[in-house]
């Protein structure tokens, strides 16, 4: 899942290829546990998300959570069987916590996506 780390929290980043870090959790039942936090070295490059999508393909992700994802990245986790779900924050303003988002995830509060989608 796509992160912004804060001192206070961690977010959803607007933008998947361009999330400066991945959370990556271990769900089970309607429990998750977060196991480790990846930075992503890319996030200033553009067209970098294979680099990315193979680091998490590598590391068994089998779905990722996002606010938005381009053609590219979207097309190709699909091809490797990782599922993509959107997340909608309630405002524009409001962050959306990677908790927040894992426990909509493990609730099957998130529909599956069926498009890529460019998140404002």
């Amino acid at each position: 899942m796509p992160t912004i780390r804060t001192s206070r929290a961690d977010y959803l980043s607007p933008h998947f290829g361009r999330a400066p870090y991945f959370t990556l959790a271990e769900v089970q039942n309607k429990n998750y546990r977060i196991i480790d936090v990846v930075e992503n070295l890319h996030a200033k490059h553009e067209h970098r998300g294979e680099v990315i999508i193979n680091l998490l393909a590598s590391r068994g992700v089998g779905a990722v959570i996002t606010l938005g994802i381009g053609y590219g990245a979207f097309t190709k986790l699909r091809e490797l069987g990782i599922r993509i779900y959107y997340v909608e924050p309630a405002t524009h303003e409001k962050l959306v916590s990677v908790e927040e988002a894992l426990n909509m995830f493990v609730n099957n509060e998130l529909a599956e996506a069926t498009e890529p989608r460019e998140h404002d």
